[in-house]
Order: C-alpha cells, then sequence, then structure tokens
C-alpha cells in the first residue's frame, strides 16, 4: 500500500492537495506535477504529509490569488483537513499497519510470510528474510539446547568428575 500527492484545480473552483491511497483514483482534476514529490509513491504517510503541507505551501506561495487547501481522499469523496489534522490521519495509518513480529518495526511494503508454528499452524510475518531468519534461529536454538543437555547429561552419567568410569565393579 502506497500513497500519492496531486495538487488539483476542481471543478467548484476549489485548489486542493490530496493524498490518496491508490494511484487509479486520481481524477481528471488532477494537475500536471510540479513540484518534488507529486505522482510519487509514498510507503510512508507521515512522509507523505509533511510532503504535501510543503507542496501545498509552495504552491500557496506561487498562487497568491486562491485559497489552497488540503484533503484526504480519492477521485469521488475527500475530507479537507489542516496541517494538524493530517499529521493526526497520518499517525493513525501508521498505527493500522502491520509489524513485523520479531523487531516490530512497520511493515511498508512487501512482507514476508513464513509459516513457524509446527502445531499450531501459525503464519508469522516479517519485514526482511533477516528478521525471520533471526526469528527461526531464536526458536530453533532452545531445541539445540536441549538437546545438547541432554548429551551432556548422558556423558556425565557415565563419568565422574576424575573422568574415570562411574559404575563401580
Amino acid at each position: 500500500m502506497g500513497y500519492y500527492i496531486t495538487r488539483q484545480a476542481r471543478m467548484d473552483a476549489s485548489h486542493i492537495v490530496e493524498i490518496t491511497n491508490e494511484k487509479d483514483v486520481i481524477n481528471g482534476d488532477m494537475l500536471q506535477p510540479e513540484y518534488k514529490g507529486e505522482g510519487d509513491l509514498w510507503i510512508d504517510p507521515q512522509a507523505a504529509v509533511e510532503t504535501a503541507i510543503l507542496i501545498r505551501n509552495l504552491w500557496q506561495r506561487d498562487r497568491k490569488d486562491v485559497n489552497i487547501t488540503m484533503a484526504v481522499g480519492n477521485a469521488t469523496e475527500y475530507h479537507p483537513m489542516d496541517a494538524h489534522g493530517l499529521r493526526v490521519w497520518a499517525a493513525v495509518q501508521v498505527d493500522l499497519m502491520p509489524r513485523c513480529v520479531w523487531c516490530g518495526g512497520i511493515i511498508y511494503t512487501d512482507a514476508i510470510r513464513m509459516w513457524t508454528g509446527t502445531k499450531t499452524g501459525v503464519v508469522n510475518t516479517f519485514c526482511s528474510m533477516g528478521c525471520a531468519l533471526e526469528y527461526l534461529d531464536d526458536m530453533t536454538t532452545p531445541a539445540i539446547d536441549k538437546v545438547a543437555a541432554a548429551v551432556d547429561e548422558a556423558i556425565n552419567g557415565f563419568y565422574d568428575e576424575t573422568g574415570e568410569d562411574d559404575e563401580t565393579e
């Protein structure tokens, strides 16, 4: 999932910097990209909001004759917001994003999904192959430690601390 920023001159004469989450919903009111970040795919909603605010400020500086607002929405519906409202919206979007089960980091793009439960059928989601491998290593280390402890106990059962055979005749 991602976010796109566009400048729009709507049919109702409003001028809007809009953040939408799908490129295919950009409508015919969209203006040609003029400022850095317009039309680009933004993975981080907070970065998208800060860029939209900057674009709005630059556009307003260049077009003092119109009032330029900001909004989130799509081709059929949009919700005007000020900078504070957009920042709150972005924070909520971040809270809703999936998290890596190993590091807890936000998964912005394609996740690694891996079946990690032998009995429960658990499918865990990781942000990277590195996290998935660390998780598997951590999951298997206790099992390896148990086997090693059992082997040590079995060996120590045959020998005392001096290395002599424990069994007496």
